[in-house]
């Protein structure tokens, strides 16, 4: 399922397709439908050629790795650190895999 759709009221165009089970959304950068909807079957075009390399794209971490990350940062940034690793020590036992 490939879709065009605008989001927010400044008028660009977004773009929703799917390529080898991952959801990918990117920004078409035209306020005009029909070139969103070009630009659409372009991108389209490049993943059934195989120009479209998916490793480009950003992996998600594990939420456990983003934990250590995260207050690694906040540690530094944030006086109330010491709450969010609270917060965390209360999810991570539920969410960590995830």
């Amino acid at each position: 399922m490939a879709r065009v759709f605008q989001r927010r009221p400044d008028g660009i165009y977004y773009l929703d397709y799917s390529v080898a089970g991952r959801r990918i959304r990117e920004v078409s950068g035209t306020i005009n439908c029909k070139q969103a909807e070009k630009y659409l079957q372009s991108r389209l075009g490049d993943v059934v050629q195989g120009k479209f390399n998916l490793q480009d794209c950003r992996i998600t971490p594990e939420f456990s790795d983003f934990c250590q990350q995260y207050m690694f940062w906040a540690k530094v940034n944030k006086r109330s650190w010491q709450r969010d690793g609270w917060a965390i020590q209360q999810l991570e036992p539920v969410l960590g895999h995830l």
